[in-house]
């Protein structure tokens, strides 16, 4: 039999795991075009998987193209090698998964209607001119990974 205290179960809503602010390689795991929220207006949404030794957090960034925002597009451009696409003006989405890029992190916080405090990490920015340890694909060894860590 099994035994535990039911009362340490975090609330549903609630996600425990972020990294405290810092820089941090980020593995591109998708990127996709969309339009933002009831508007024309495009917006590259990229799923990122941040590490940190032998642990990752899956976070999203949304990029909107637009005038006042192109200098976050430029500065993720420039961490993944990319300038020479942004600088004609043109960028392919799918260029960038699977590449790492140096991205500094925050941590928010967000109280939802309910009450609950969820906190996550976001991208601050992208790392112009560092680039990441791990070059444009991050392997883990499996047998580095600590048996109290694997899930199964």
């Amino acid at each position: 039999m099994i035994t535990f205290d039911p009362k340490q179960c975090p609330p549903k809503s609630a996600r425990a795991f972020y990294f405290p602010e810092g820089e941090y390689d980020c593995e591109v795991v998708a990127a996709t075009m969309r339009k933002k929220n009831g508007t024309d207006i495009d917006q590259l949404h990229l799923k990122l998987r941040a590490y940190n030794g032998d642990q990752t957090v899956l976070l999203d960034d949304y990029l909107t193209i637009e005038p006042a925002r192109l200098r976050r597009m430029r500065n993720l451009c420039a961490a993944a090698g990319r300038l020479q696409d942004f600088e004609a003006g043109r960028v392919d989405e799918g260029a960038f998964v699977g590449q790492v890029i140096r991205a500094k992190l925050k941590v928010e916080s967000e109280t939802k209607d309910d009450g609950k405090v969820f906190t996550r990490n976001k991208v601050a920015f992208y790392c112009e001119g560092k680039p990441a340890a791990g070059g444009t694909s991050l392997e883990i060894d499996p047998a580095s990974i600590p048996e109290e860590q694997i899930p199964f």
